[in-house]
């Protein structure tokens, strides 16, 4: 993320609208401690559940200094989920999205990560939150079918699959299809971000993507599928016309629902059906709390 993106988004999250010179503070604080204390530290994520924060995993300054990363999809996700559903986290990176899905929603997660080291620090987040018996968590990546890839591994949060890629950087990981990953269970949300790998994901997925509980899919779609020859058009159309989603965002401050035309090319798309069960469950969810505020 560039610098200015950096306080676009320290300065316009929801958690810190209304105290924005201590979120300043907060910033100026991590750059510096972070450069002295290399060692990852607990930092409050919501609800009072934690992740370790380190500059290894750029993603986790925005847990410092903002709580929620992605405040929109991952406020939409705590309001949506119950304790007892299943959400399913593919490309769960260090785990921000499963732990506070378990964490905070206290549902059941599956978690799947290809990186070695990156997932090891999501086991990490699973055992200091105490939700082993919530989350199950899967070291292998997600594909159109069973197989080997080959994966980045020095990228953080970007790492990828790398085709015809070899040599130090990059590394052989097992990948299985996403209904293989399921195994027959059937998530009421899915997060999907994989680095542009997203059409190969939803390949493998059939059973999963037409499971009849699957309320909505959490998707990255800003561009990067390119760089694997998919087209996020084909994609759109995969989930609207196949398997009769529709893409949305959200603002977890008034609880609203916003219909989009297309899909969100600068992040995450909300891909959604049967949106009236879901305002239902928006609208009744419990809050959460982050820096102190309710949402």
């Amino acid at each position: 993320m560039s610098f200015s993106n950096t306080f676009h988004h320290l300065l316009n999250s929801p958690a810190n609208r209304n105290h924005k010179s201590t979120a300043l503070f907060r910033f100026l604080g991590w750059q510096i401690f972070s450069r002295v204390w290399r060692h990852p530290v607990p930092v409050i994520l919501v609800n009072g559940v934690r992740v370790l924060a380190s500059r290894q995993y750029q993603y986790t300054s925005g847990v410092v200094y903002s709580g929620l990363p992605e405040f929109a999809d991952m406020g939409f996700m705590l309001h949506l989920l119950r304790e007892g559903d299943l959400f399913v986290d593919i490309g769960a990176n260090i785990g921000c999205y499963t732990i506070a899905a378990s964490g905070a929603a206290r549902c059941r997660s599956l978690a799947v990560e290809p990186i070695p080291r990156t997932y090891q620090m999501l086991e990490r987040n699973v055992k200091l939150n105490q939700i082993g018996s919530l989350v199950s968590s899967l070291n292998v990546g997600a594909g159109a079918s069973r197989g080997e890839l080959t994966f980045s591994q020095d990228m953080d949060t970007t790492n990828r699959v790398v085709p015809e890629a070899n040599g130090q950087g990059f590394l052989r990981v097992p990948v299985l299809p996403l209904d293989e990953i399921c195994g027959g269970q059937a998530p009421i949300c899915m997060k999907v971000d994989v680095e542009g790998f997203e059409q190969a994901v939803i390949e493998g997925g059939d059973q999963t993507l037409r499971s009849e509980g699957l309320l909505a899919v959490i998707m990255e779609t800003n561009g990067a599928c390119r760089f694997y020859g998919f087209n996020e058009l084909e994609l759109y159309r995969k989930m609207t016309e196949h398997y009769g989603f529709t893409p949305w965002k959200y603002d977890p401050e008034p609880r609203r629902l916003a219909r989009l035309g297309a899909i969100n090319t600068s992040g995450n798309t909300l891909f959604l059906r049967n949106v009236e069960q879901i305002r239902d469950r928006l609208r009744q969810a419990r809050g959460f709390q982050v820096r102190g505020q309710m949402f």
